[in-house]
């Protein structure tokens, strides 16, 4: 085999396995997130170029699972970084967004984090869309 042939098949071999979740859908990332290893998740980033779509099975990004473990240095590099910029608004299948998940949590110095970036503060979880409609019905009565 050339040394090109083990490279690339080494490459395929590397962003496979970034791409495998476990039982509860979660992915090496999201692991990376959990334990604040910010230089395991940009080389699982490179092997896996469509890491914002590697949700686990309750639609969690790794920033929400960062944020809910707070993980301020990993909050911090993503929220520094354009790259990642689309993880600011990813809902999970709640409708949270990291930043109701840090607001949830309690967690001031990251929902002050979160707040200085291109966060939409406007978007709603469902309960609160739920809830919103349940006051509009009984204000119609």
């Amino acid at each position: 085999m050339t040394i090109a042939r083990a490279s690339s098949l080494n490459n395929l071999l590397k962003y496979s396995l970034a791409s495998i979740s476990d039982n509860e859908g979660s992915y090496p990332v999201h692991a990376a997130a959990m334990f604040g290893r910010t230089r395991i998740i940009d080389e699982l980033v490179k092997k896996c170029p469509n890491y914002y779509e590697l949700v686990d099975d309750k639609g969690r990004t790794f920033l929400h699972i960062a944020v809910q473990h707070e993980k301020e240095t990993v909050d911090r590099h993503i929220c520094q970084n354009d790259k990642f910029a689309m993880l600011l608004n990813s809902t999970d299948s709640h409708g949270n967004i990291p930043l109701h998940v840090a607001v949830k949590y309690g967690y001031p110095r990251i929902v002050c984090l979160l707040l200085g970036t291109s966060v939409d503060t406007c978007i709603c979880t469902i309960i609160e869309q739920l809830c919103c409609i349940h006051e509009i019905l009984i204000i119609d009565r």
